[in-house]
């Protein structure tokens, strides 16, 4: 029998199906299983005082606020939260729930102690670490002498992707527990949810719940990544939303009339006073400000409305506005392009009154790195209320590429002359299509200088394709006039192997001699041109089989946050390869350090190269954008000129005006082998 509400046992099927059978089609489905241990069984693991009372308070909130029918939330604490006890309730109250419909909302619930013990020598792991859950009854030895492990962090993933398999993506995890033990307290009356180094049975092992990890994993694929702790980039089947950073303490108010986790606190208040309807996990978590710990939040679905299977309109082209009684800033400065004179127009929302978000126009009047000061000319009173809303650009200001072309050219291009020289002439070209000469500097050398488009309504899709070169240029070539990081940054291209005795879950390394070894090369810029740009280093790449990682090395003394995008030529997109996850992350391109993409830790895809069809050689270019602070940089994406889709040109911790970024330009060419 299942374990349910505080240990009673689990109801038969029928039972919970006939429940449901009792209500509406329109209530809130949301499923949870809440799990919270004070109290523990082993002496040597120090009982918290917090994590019950969270559990409670989050059982209330989703009966309370989100009117959640009590029969769908499963509460598991202290001595009923043992590790079997916790592992068959996932398995009965998610997994085999016959109530549970595909995309309905799953919320897994932890508050009590983490801890981080040794890997089994074939499980590879950050640090030769794994974290682990620490159950009720976890210790040396149970009734019948079996030595009880925690919970890791791969048993987890595993019950996480059969779920998804199963149910649907729609699953939160929730953590306010931490996995630094042995640090000193970070407050004062305040006890970390950590139990300390050697008191945890360690290593595990290798065969423990491998009957869970293995589900649904390829004996084969070499694409498969290990997740190594609880915070894993990479994750598709769920969201997580953990209460500090892998190195930080979760601490709790253990010396107070009810003692409660910091995290759950804020994050309690934060759901209960705002629409979920509006607010994705990852702007949930940007808001929970605490003093000694910096919540995190994981997953490819982070930018999903609360507890929803659907994201928030995209606002990877708008920026966030914070006012004051004496500023307005927006958090968009010259590493995204902005100058002086930039204008901006309020994005329409719930929050922003119709008439002054019709009629308000925004000027950038003082540009910093990260962010900029604007002024707001409006025939309509600025809301006193108005604390916290979003713009997007309307007029850049900057320098426009020059087009020679007998219709309008867009907003973002100026209409030559047949004398003037021109970076882009629009010529007619067959019955199927018109013809796009480019005259930029990069594109003149290392790709076709002539791309035909199918012919389409000129006066207005071509007028946007036009648009998006310009903005693809723009993005590609503006720079850092100071370049203060210039020498201290360095791209690196390897192929990966398989590292032996990982056949189960391959894990990559790099191998063989990095790719951009040459020396950067001068660019010629054509006298007239709107783009300009320095010695660039190009890595050809004739073997198209393997798969191939970068390394980012920073030789400098700042710790950084870095942006790779990728640049295609051929159908003006541009993709992000690595953006960091999270405002509340600590830097991942420390000083003197090194990151890893597409292997290791960093939760992105392995990248594989291959040639269009009947092509000989191609080329793309790739662009790192590093900072000093975290910033949002997803307005550089964008689509295929070849989409049909519309084009065009977040809510994050502030920055001070002391931030600083830099930019570096590569070149990728594919070429056929022979021989």
């Amino acid at each position: 029998m299942l374990p349910t509400k505080d240990g009673d046992s689990s109801q038969a099927p029928a039972t919970f199906a006939l429940q449901e059978d009792l209500h509406p089609e329109n209530d809130f489905r949301l499923f949870a299983l809440i799990v919270a241990i004070d109290n523990y069984k082993n002496d040597a693991i120090f009982n918290l005082s917090g994590c019950v009372n969270d559990g409670n308070d989050f059982r209330a909130f989703l009966t309370d606020t989100l009117h959640v029918l009590p029969h769908r939330i499963l509460s598991l604490s202290n001595e009923n939260a043992t590790r079997d006890a916790i592992i068959g309730a996932f398995v009965g109250h998610f997994i085999q729930n016959p109530a549970i419909r595909n995309g309905d909302a799953m919320v897994f619930f932890y508050a009590g102690h983490g801890a981080r013990v040794e890997a089994p020598a074939d499980w590879l792991a950050d640090g030769d670490k794994i974290e682990t859950i620490v159950a009720h009854d976890e210790g040396p030895s149970d009734a019948e002498g079996e030595v009880i492990y925690g919970i890791p962090d791969r048993t987890f993933d595993g019950l996480m992707r059969q779920l998804a398999h199963e149910k649907g993506d729609n699953i939160t995890a929730i953590f306010d527990s931490c996995h630094s033990g042995g640090m000193a307290r970070a407050a004062l009356d305040m006890v970390a949810r950590a139990v300390p180094p050697h008191v945890s049975p360690s290593p595990v092992p290798s065969t423990l719940d491998q009957d869970i990890w293995r589900w649904g994993l390829s004996t084969r694929s070499a694409a498969t990544v290990v997740p190594t702790g609880f915070l894993y980039k990479a994750m598709q089947s769920h969201v997580l939303m953990a209460a500090c950073r892998p190195d930080e303490q979760a601490l709790e108010a253990a010396r107070v009339p009810e003692p409660r986790g910091a995290f759950t606190v804020q994050l309690l208040k934060l759901l209960r006073s705002h629409n979920l309807a509006e607010l994705t996990y990852a702007r949930l978590i940007e808001l929970v400000q605490l003093r000694h710990q910096h919540p995190q939040c994981e997953g490819i679905n982070k930018n999903r409305i609360i507890f929803d299977a659907t994201k928030l309109v995209d606002r990877a082209h708008s920026f966030r506005v914070t006012t004051s009684a004496t500023s307005l800033l927006v958090e968009a400065g010259s590493i995204h392009g902005i100058v002086e004179g930039t204008e901006f127009t309020a994005e329409p929302s719930s929050g922003v009154p119709l008439d002054f978000a019709q009629n308000a126009v925004f000027l950038a009047t003082r540009v910093d790195a990260l962010q900029s000061a604007l002024t707001c000319e409006s025939s309509v009173p600025f809301p006193e209320t108005l604390r916290d809303f979003r713009v997007v650009v309307s007029k850049w200001n900057s320098s426009t590429m020059k087009t020679r072309f007998h219709y309008s050219a867009g907003s973002h291009c100026s209409v030559v002359g047949p004398n003037d020289y021109s970076d882009v002439t629009v010529h007619l070209g067959t019955a199927n299509g018109w013809q796009l000469e480019r005259r930029d500097p990069l594109v003149a050398r290392h790709a076709s200088r002539v791309l035909t488009i199918p012919r389409g309504d000129v006066s207005e899709s071509f007028s946007k394709i036009l648009d998006a070169v310009a903005r693809f240029n723009f993005n590609l070539y503006r720079h850092n006039l100071k370049a203060p990081l210039r020498n201290d940054l360095a791209v690196e291209l390897h192929q990966l192997e398989v590292i032996p005795g990982t056949s189960l879950r391959p894990t990559l390394r790099p191998m063989g001699d990095d790719y951009f070894d040459s020396a950067p090369e001068p660019v010629l810029c054509a006298e007239g041109s709107s783009f300009d740009v320095g010695p660039v280093q190009e890595a050809i790449i004739t073997d198209m089989e393997p798969y191939y990682g970068l390394t980012l090395v920073n030789k400098s003394n700042h710790d950084l946050f870095p942006y790779v995008f990728y640049f295609d030529p051929n159908e003006y997109s541009v993709q992000s390869w690595y953006l960091p996850p999270s405002p509340n992350m600590a830097p991942p391109l420390p000083k003197e350090g090194r990151l890893p993409i597409g292997y290791g830790s960093s939760g992105t895809d392995s990248l594989r190269f291959s040639l269009p069809s009947g092509a000989k050689v191609d080329s793309g270019f790739l662009k790192v954008f590093v900072s000093s602070a975290w910033v949002d940089m997803r307005s550089v994406q964008q689509a295929s000129i070849f989409d049909k889709g519309p084009r065009s040109s977040q809510n994050r911790k502030d920055t001070s005006f002391t931030d600083l970024w830099d930019e570096s330009i590569s070149v990728l060419t594919c070429k056929a082998s022979y021989g």
